[in-house]
């Protein structure tokens, strides 16, 4: 059961629709994240439904608000199954950042709101009208503070690599994760790398220099013909051989 000063789970990250998600609990003050106390894997469908089994029982109750599984047909109590890892920083700020956007842009919203339907000067009970300045910048502002929380909602989806190390950590099998990733089109950052074939070399194989004809001799050339055609002259010595 919810309080309004008390521990409950805050900034969902790393989520993977139907599969699970990552949250952290938190002591909170009205629902403000004050002091973190660790982060946790929960799941969104039963353990048995897609063979989990390193999950612990986090918390159960007898009145459903979260979604999560049907209750238990014994008990009929709500259990929220999960695994504690590592404290997710990025979950924290989150829940905290979701507050602040939720509550601040309500507010302009509202100040604004009044502002330009009174035409800027609210009614108060002392007979002296509440002066409103610039009624349209409130509600611009209210309205880029509630665009600021749905961005924090649209990027809690979990990387491709993200969810395959979650649903190694929870025992939860790696065939069903990838086929639901897939179907959201999540895809890997990281591709394979493909191997490349090997560039053949430039240089002829042993066998074909082996099998290659003998060059030709080279011919003689025919200054050196003529000098041994002509006969010898008187005084010049006769070479033999």
């Amino acid at each position: 059961m919810r309080t309004l000063c008390g521990t409950d789970y805050f900034g969902r990250v790393d989520h993977v629709p139907g599969l699970f998600y990552v949250v952290t609990r938190c002591h909170h003050v009205a629902f403000l994240p004050v002091v973190p106390k660790g982060s946790f894997l929960v799941l969104e469908r039963s353990g048995d439904e897609i063979g989990a089994d390193q999950l612990v029982e986090l918390e159960s109750w007898t009145t459903s608000w979260r979604k999560v599984p049907p209750p238990c047909p014994r008990s009929g109590r709500w259990t929220l199954l999960g695994k504690p890892v590592p404290f997710r920083l990025r979950s924290y700020i989150h829940g905290w950042l979701r507050w602040v956007t939720v509550v601040a842009g309500t507010v302009a919203v509202a100040v604004g709101g009044a502002g330009v339907y009174f035409g800027g000067h609210l009614p108060s009970r002392s007979g002296r009208p509440m002066e409103i300045a610039a009624p349209h910048w409130w509600l611009a502002g209210g309205a880029i503070l509630l665009a600021a929380y749905w961005l924090t909602r649209a990027s809690s989806r979990a990387s491709h690599e993200r969810a395959l190390d979650l649903a190694a950590a929870a025992g939860i099998p790696e065939l069903l994760v990838r086929a639901r990733l897939q179907a959201l089109g999540v895809q890997p950052r990281r591709p394979q790398p493909s191997k490349r074939p090997e560039a053949s070399s430039p240089l002829p194989s042993a066998h074909v220099v082996a099998d290659a004809p003998p060059a030709p001799p080279s011919a003689p050339s025919p200054a050196r013909l003529g000098s041994r055609s002509r006969p010898p002259t008187d005084g010049e010595p006769t070479l033999l051989g």
